[in-house]
């Protein structure tokens, strides 16, 4: 069971923080609204949190958190537009800020949540888009928003270990090189000079090779 930080606000609009336990973010909602709260905003002690990052493009990280956070506010009884304005403004991604305004504007116009977001593709993903609309049909948004949170969670986590293995035969590569450079530089150069005071014959490639620690030597010695 974690510690999580939560911003609320009580039914006198007052905004009330604190730090509750709970095994999830979505347990720790429920525990406020039972206490009559809105939830704003709820965070892992200590940890990232759900709020939103800062600079860039819009990644599957940043749809994770959204969704996420989303969920929380509407499974916390927030209005659909009133949930959409915290997240604009918890939002630093001038980008997604700009999108999220602009979704709740229509929203307010009489759109449909999908509606909205359909209008932008390169934010939000055909998946996403009709997995809202699902939600909405169905009077399940919140439910709906956890499982497009999961799935793209699940898809951060692949892409991360996904770039960690692509990044493992780059790291051999390197040590690799380092060590054949080593060889070249200090150890081949020292066995050249022992079969020339031997006056042994080298075969050619031998003599390639010690060729190329010679040059080699002049750049790192």
């Amino acid at each position: 069971m974690a510690i999580f930080s939560y911003v609320a606000r009580d039914q006198a609009g007052r905004t009330r923080t604190g730090r509750i336990k709970g095994k999830s973010a979505d347990e720790v909602a429920s525990k406020l609204k039972a206490m009559g709260l809105s939830v704003v905003r709820v965070e892992t002690v200590g940890g990232r949190g759900i709020r939103l990052p800062f600079f860039g493009g819009v990644s599957t990280k940043d749809l994770a958190i959204f969704s996420r956070q989303f969920a929380v506010m509407i499974e916390a009884g927030i209005p659909i537009v009133q949930a959409l304005d915290i997240l604009s403004e918890q939002t630093q991604k001038r980008r997604f800020r700009d999108v999220i305004r602009r979704v709740k504007e229509d929203v307010e116009g009489g759109k449909t949540l999908a509606e909205s977001m359909k209008s932008h593709p390169k934010i939000f993903p055909h998946m996403l888009v009709q997995m809202v609309a699902v939600g909405e049909t169905g009077g399940a948004l919140g439910n709906t928003l956890k499982e497009v949170a999961a799935y793209y969670e699940k898809m951060d986590s692949l892409k991360r270990k996904i770039k960690a293995a692509a990044a493992y035969p780059m790291v051999i590569f390197v040590v690799l090189i380092a060590v054949t450079t080593f060889l070249l530089v200090f150890i081949i150069p020292r066995f050249a000079q022992l079969y020339a005071d031997v006056g042994a014959k080298l075969p050619t490639p031998t003599m390639i090779v010690i060729g190329i620690s010679n040059i080699l030597k002049r750049f790192f010695i």
